[in-house]
């Protein structure tokens, strides 16, 4: 598990960020915001909200865990859907949009895999040239040992072989997806599919980059997903939250009442 978070040092300059700091509480749903990035990192699924593998943070959970109240991580939470910085599927599991990309988790895999392919190279060299030395006429100095603590740490898994090269994915244009579509003879809107997809950065709900979007497609058959116009159901809808969106209308509601009465006091 990586024990960092990749921030951008213009995070306050962000124009999403600073119209959600300027809404009651807005620092406070801020910290909510770092503090949701934090368990999405830590989470067995990076970029999902999950206690564990199925087992999501609630909003009562998420507001003890951050010390704050309730009613303002609902607000946030509605904030966040609404700006489009996160997505919240199966009821009330939550999920940060392009986490993956953001933090380059792909990236950092790679690099670590670079590492463990050098220290295996490392040690094989270690070992040919001890072959040719007698362990008395061998001299340890600390900075040996530390190496060696060093790369034994890096190197937790150097004995296992490389991992296979990953498919390429190419997104699918939206004509593509039609045709498939007609063939299935489903109800799935092509354009839709292809929007929700591209706002996710085309990026599976356990948080790995998708590699077959026509097998997606039929799930979306199976679970009666889709967008079209006859009974196939949108994705994303949750009663909860459209409750917690209510909440912070009102909020923004009295927010704005207020506003205009020191507004007309002043005056």
């Amino acid at each position: 598990m990586i024990s960092w978070l990749k921030l951008d040092v213009n995070i306050l300059d962000d124009a999403k960020v600073k119209i959600i700091r300027s809404h009651p509480d807005g620092d406070k749903v801020f910290v909510l915001w770092v503090g949701l990035l934090c368990l999405a990192m830590k989470s067995p699924r990076p970029g999902i909200i999950e206690i564990s593998d199925g087992l999501p943070y609630s909003p009562d959970d998420i507001a003890h865990l951050f010390d704050i109240e309730i009613k303002t991580v609902e607000m946030g939470i509605a904030l966040f859907r609404k700006y489009k910085m996160v997505d919240v599927f199966d009821g009330n599991t939550i999920e940060i949009i392009n986490f993956a990309k953001h933090q380059k988790l792909e990236e950092i895999e790679h690099r670590r895999e670079l590492t463990r392919q050098r220290t295996i190279e490392y040690r094989k060299r270690l070992r040919s040239s001890d072959a040719d030395v007698t362990r008395h006429s061998v001299t340890v100095t600390p900075t040996d040992i530390d190496i060696d603590k060093d790369l034994d740490k890096e190197n937790t898994m150097a004995d296992k072989p490389p991992k296979r090269t990953r498919k390429i994915f190419k997104i699918p244009t939206v004509e593509e997806i039609t045709s498939y579509c007609q063939q299935r003879h489903n109800e799935i809107d092509p354009q839709y599919f292809h929007d929700y997809q591209q706002a996710r950065d085309w990026i599976l709900s356990n948080g790995k980059r998708m590699v077959d979007w026509q097998a997606t497609i039929r799930t979306w058959e199976k679970n009666n997903i889709g967008g079209g116009n006859g009974s196939v159901k949108r994705v994303g809808t949750n009663p909860v939250l459209s409750e917690s969106a209510r909440q912070a209308a009102e909020i923004n509601a009295e927010w704005e009442r207020r506003k205009a009465v020191e507004a007309a006091g002043r005056a």
